[in-house]
């Protein structure tokens, strides 16, 4: 544990967060209904305390870099990925973050949509059916390992329980593209 002053990059980064924290604080205020006059507005608060943290930040920030947080950044970047790559178990779980990444973008605005005639009806097939099976196949190939054909049926079965529970039990469709 350490105790003392925080080093440059600590400083860094905790500048950028506070950054990141007034900028919200600042959009938000501005977003507020004004009802009478600029004086009485109730973002105005929200609003200077998010400019004076944004100014505060900005000057911790300032003195990080002054004080050397990109070379101790640039240093702590190398050893971290030579750790990280040589790792299986985090090159999985990068793997699986790019995964889920991916199948929230795709299932968002990917505009599949398939019929399928079953037992006299057309079933409606999104893209949340289509990518989820994917997806879900690939992440169980990763970590359970087991034939890709298994992977592939308990991801069709899972899926498809739930579309069609929401389907017809809910009377509602997983999510559409925007």
């Amino acid at each position: 544990m350490q105790t003392g002053a925080a080093t440059p990059l600590q400083d860094l980064a905790s500048a950028v967060v506070l950054a990141a924290l007034a900028a919200a604080a600042i959009f938000m205020s501005l977003r507020l209904e004004v009802p009478d006059a600029l004086s009485t507005a109730p973002g105005l608060l929200p609003l200077v305390v998010g400019a004076s943290l944004l100014a505060m930040s900005m000057a911790l920030g300032l003195g990080a870099l002054r004080a050397g947080a990109l070379r101790e950044l640039n240093a702590g970047v190398g050893r971290s990925v030579a750790a990280f790559m040589t790792n299986p178990e985090q090159r999985r779980g990068a793997l699986l973050l790019a995964l889920i990444i991916a199948y929230v973008l795709l299932v968002a605005y990917l505009p599949v949509g398939v019929q399928l005639p079953v037992a006299g009806f057309a079933l409606d097939i999104s893209a949340y059916e289509i990518v989820s099976v994917v997806m879900i196949a690939a992440i169980l190939k990763i970590y359970w390992r087991a034939s890709m054909l298994r992977c592939a049926l308990v991801a069709v079965a899972g899926v498809e329980i739930l579309a069609l529970a929401f389907r017809f039990g809910f009377h509602m469709i997983m999510p559409e593209t925007y």
